[in-house]
């Protein structure tokens, strides 16, 4: 029954996943060369983080959720890049778009030694940003000068890409 269960699931994401890549991409011609929405969430770590004051500096902000398989995968890959570009100014946001519990994601980011900068209780920030029905993994890229240049599910490749696009570029 189990096995049963996980293949109708799979079959469920499989068959919904090309309607999904149409949508993100629509939603990313309308977000991309826009100021990003500032927010200011609490850190796992128990600071307070304030997206405007990371202006000068190239950042990512990675949407994610706990109990979303492909947000656990990407983690290891933003922890990556945050590390790789960190003498470049590199900023890696995580921000919990599903609010779930502190010590769950703390536990989570200790076992998996995650370098990114996790924020907690970022639900109202993911509907500011438009992010539809929550839709997660999403990546924003934001330049030195707060704007979105590109978004992203963050793949791998895309997140390699856009990063050094990103670390690279002056403004």
């Amino acid at each position: 029954m189990r096995m049963i269960r996980c293949v109708l699931a799979l079959f469920v994401v499989a068959s919904m996943s090309g309607c999904a890549v149409g949508a993100q991409r629509q939603f990313a011609a309308q977000v991309k060369n826009k100021p990003a929405p500032d927010f200011e969430l609490t850190a796992l770590d128990g600071g307070k983080v304030r997206l405007s004051d990371q202006r000068g500096k190239p950042v990512i902000v990675a949407f994610f959720a706990f109990n979303c398989p492909p947000c656990r995968a990407e983690a290891p890959h933003l922890s990556k890049l945050a590390e790789e570009y960190k003498k470049d100014g590199l900023v890696v946001l995580a921000v919990n778009a599903w609010d779930e519990d502190k010590d769950i994601l703390k536990q989570y980011v200790e076992q998996n030694k995650l370098n990114q900068r996790v924020l907690l209780n970022g639900g109202e920030v993911c509907d500011r940003y438009g992010i539809p029905d929550r839709s997660v993994p999403i990546v924003f890229w934001v330049d030195r000068s707060g704007l979105v240049v590109d978004v992203d599910s963050g793949n791998v490749e895309t997140l390699e890409g856009n990063t050094k696009k990103l670390v690279n570029s002056k403004s």
